[in-house]
């Protein structure tokens, strides 16, 4: 290829004229000096150069297509929708590429074309999920939002999984259609309600179209789906903007004094309200009276992440460590690891580095968090050489290789960190 100074562009085009004369035939160079005219905007020469390859392969539908684009570059669009139909008239013509004739079509502003291709690739491609979403979107886009949203309606109808409901609530949501999103999940919760996914984006549906009466209940299922400390913790931060009206939290806090027991991810759930409410001292009240002796690890959890937001991490970490007593899992040791960080705690945090290791051998995170540690209490070259351990360990993770450079850098050690 010819290495080009687009300020020589006429002695760059001049001689790749040369080249060509000698070697007509060679695609390659035919299509470098494509690229070159391109980039010096003399899209009329680089679509006399694609003709060129074009005549020698008449077939070839990709340099039809680049064919297009350069005729439209060259301000001649009737020239570019002539090749464009050319792509999709005569032969079989398969979904993707009526797809991507539409698209060429819609670019060059040739709406009633690219539409009807679109169409086109429905009724002949009729149980299709992608053709019918790229109609949908395209109609979506050219004010005809009534048509999208019924195609995407019907995707999402019985007898649609679960995963494809979900989709196309995503895809009408994302599109500001937060109603229709709405209508699409809960027309299908009696058979995906039990599922902490779906219920889920239902629940924060409902939220953004105000339905706080409907988010509150599926919210509280969302929160009693849950199993495990980890897991209602997740659950209890998905469901947090369906609280955040007020009048929501109070009706919720109120509804679940009243029941006769409540279970242990709705207590954790009444204390975060309370909390949030600013009533933490009954926050404590609600988490100290679990009387079971399995729930209580998670209350002791929930009650060190009220601590957490509350801003006492000696407090947080002192909870968090007599869970840990009775049985420790990564996520928990992360947080120690985090939080003696947060205290200045670094012997505490270096010793719980140890146990993050064992407990998550897979991971590098650990490793690096241990070096960090090690570079804080100004023991850098043992950092370095824990981080070496690792990029030997896990050889294919660029970031270990990365904070391997930062701490040679920070240690002095220049030399090794440009070699890495």
């Amino acid at each position: 290829m010819v290495a080009v100074d687009l300020d020589e562009g006429d002695e760059a085009r001049a001689l790749y004229v040369r080249l060509l004369e000698v070697n007509p035939g060679k695609v390659e160079l035919r299509t470098a000096f494509i690229e070159m005219l391109v980039k010096l905007q003399r899209f009329d020469d680089a679509v006399t150069q694609c003709q060129e390859l074009l005549a020698r392969s008449p077939q070839d539908k990709e340099l039809r297509a680049q064919l297009a684009t350069l005729l439209y570059q060259a301000k001649r669009p009737g020239e570019a929708a002539a090749e464009v139909k050319l792509l999709v008239d005569g032969g079989k013509v398969d979904e993707f590429e009526l797809q991507r004739a539409a698209r060429l079509y819609e670019g060059f502003g040739f709406r009633k074309e690219a539409k009807a291709l679109y169409k086109r690739a429905v009724d002949e491609n009729p149980t299709s999920t992608s053709a019918q979403n790229a109609l949908a979107s395209y109609l979506h886009a050219n004010r005809e939002q009534l048509s999208a949203v019924e195609i995407w309606k019907k995707q999402a109808a019985a007898p649609a999984p679960q995963t494809e409901v979900q989709r196309v609530a995503v895809a009408l949501s994302s599109r500001g259609e937060n109603e229709a999103a709405f209508e699409v999940l809960q027309a299908r919760e009696k058979e995906f309600g039990q599922d902490i996914r779906y219920l889920n984006q239902l629940t924060t549906s409902a939220t953004a179209n105000q339905r706080h009466d409907l988010a509150q209940g599926w919210a509280l299922q969302v929160v009693g789906l849950a199993e495990g400390g980890e897991s209602i913790e997740d659950a209890l931060r998905q469901v947090k903007p369906v609280f955040r009206d007020a009048k929501v939290a109070e009706a919720t806090i109120q509804k679940l004094k009243a029941e006769a027991s409540l279970s242990i991810q709705h207590r954790c759930l009444l204390a975060e309200l309370l909390e949030q409410t600013g009533d933490p001292q009954q926050a404590d009240k609600v988490l100290a009276s679990t009387s079971s002796p399995k729930d209580q690890g998670v209350a002791q959890r929930q009650q060190a992440r009220l601590y957490l937001l509350r801003q006492d991490f000696e407090r947080a970490v002192r909870v968090l460590e007599k869970v840990a007593e009775s049985g420790k899992d990564a996520a928990l040791v992360e947080q120690l690891v985090s939080l003696h960080q947060r205290a200045s705690n670094l012997t505490a945090a270096l010793k719980w580095c140890g146990e993050w290791k064992r407990l998550l051998p897979g991971s590098p995170r650990p490793w690096m968090s241990e070096a960090r540690v090690l570079e804080r209490l100004n023991r850098g070259d043992e950092g370095v050489a824990l981080l070496k351990q690792a990029a030997r360990k896990f050889s294919d993770d660029v970031s270990v290789a990365s904070a391997l450079a930062e701490a040679m850098i920070s240690n002095n050690q220049l030399p090794d960190a440009e070699n890495i």
